[in-house]
């Protein structure tokens, strides 16, 4: 009976979830095929293309499409997160041979921070799984050399079931101005762990290939007394076995938004927090003292 499927407990929800992908055909390998590879890279160079006239003096930083939708301001300023999907929108993701890719654009405003203030918390890469947890439970910064960062995210994506990733990165931040700068992160490693383990990683074949790529683009921008915070989020997951889409599709489709959406408002909560604990801490000034 269809209706039943809402009533399977989460361990057996598990195990329908992985044990067909386990025995799914060659064509869903576990590991991207050269062809989806090659899809992917030619998709995300296309993406970073059209990015370059965005960065030049008049370009159109902070996308026109999010900032366009009905009472977007009024939106802004109560804190919510305007999102939209770039690309595959009516169906999984963009189709390619043997893979998905998903494409998702989000903005946020925070009032009353400064440009130095939000670039010094994205930054704090030694931080992030307190800012950003529960999907990023492990952070690290590798190495840093001026402007460009290689770090370690351990990221837990949660859909039926939780899937754990560590992940490394290479991530390089330019300042266009005062009040513009920008960064790019390029995923190098994604390995899948074992379930029920933080420390074994799957060999590359048993993978369930839910994460294969992940690149994201930041914006960010000082004006209205605060700061604008754009991201985009492109990925890259195995194709949707034929048969196995009502269990397979909810991870596959919804966690690229749901992750974005989630790391947007996190990212404003949190600088908002820590902009009110520092306010409180400077002690009021005596009643009858100058300025001088």
């Amino acid at each position: 009976m269809i209706h039943s499927r809402k009533r399977i407990p989460t361990a057996l929800a598990a195990a329908v979830l992985v044990a067909p992908l386990a025995c799914a055909p060659a064509s869903y390998a576990a590991q991207p095929s050269a062809a989806t590879t090659q899809a992917y890279n030619d998709y995300l160079r296309q993406a970073e293309s059209r990015m370059l006239d965005d960065y030049l003096p008049g370009g159109v930083f902070l996308s026109a499409d999010l900032l366009n939708q009905a009472n977007a301001p009024a939106q802004l300023v109560a804190g919510r997160v305007l999102i939209r999907c770039v690309a595959g929108c009516d169906s999984s993701g963009v189709h390619v041979p043997g893979g998905l890719i998903h494409d998702w654009a989000g903005v946020v405003f925070i009032p009353g921070v400064s440009l130095p203030e939000v670039l010094g918390f994205v930054e704090d890469y030694n931080h992030a799984a307190a800012h950003y947890a529960p999907n990023v439970i492990e952070s690290r910064l590798l190495s840093r050399s001026g402007n460009s960062f290689r770090v370690f995210l351990r990221l837990k994506q949660t859909q039926i079931i939780s899937v754990l990733f560590d992940t490394d990165y290479d991530i390089h931040y330019v300042q266009l101005d005062a009040a513009r700068a920008y960064s790019i992160s390029h995923s190098t490693r994604i390995a899948q762990l074992a379930g029920g383990s933080q420390d074994r990683e799957l060999p590359p074949a048993d993978e369930d290939g839910f994460l294969w790529r992940l690149d994201t683009y930041w914006r960010f921008e000082q004006a209205n007394g605060g700061v604008y915070v754009q991201c985009r989020a492109i990925s890259l997951s195995r194709a949707i076995p034929r048969g196995l889409a009502w269990i397979v599709a909810p991870f596959i489709k919804d966690i690229p938004r749901k992750s974005l959406q989630f790391t947007l408002n996190a990212t404003r909560a949190t600088l908002l927090q820590n902009k009110s604990r520092s306010l409180t801490l400077i002690p009021a000034k005596p009643a009858g003292l100058g300025s001088g």
